[in-house]
């Protein structure tokens, strides 16, 4: 059985966009860990991945509820 997900109801840039931002967020937990190259993981990022994780979870809910 075949589920869609909120990803896949994304268009190709927004995907794009998606796993970029994800990457970002991951590179930011592994340099908070190792705490030797601080980096700044901006506000402006932090609001993009916000705003993106919204958009996925209220797709989920959509796909759920219908």
């Amino acid at each position: 059985m075949n589920q869609i997900t909120g990803y896949d109801l994304l268009s190709e840039n927004h995907k794009r966009e998606f796993n970029r931002l994800k990457a970002l967020q991951t590179e930011q937990i592994k340099l908070s860990a190792t705490g030797s190259r601080k980096r700044v993981f901006t506000r402006q990022h932090q609001v993009m991945m916000n705003k993106y994780f919204e958009m996925m979870g209220y797709l989920f809910q959509t796909r759920k509820l219908s």
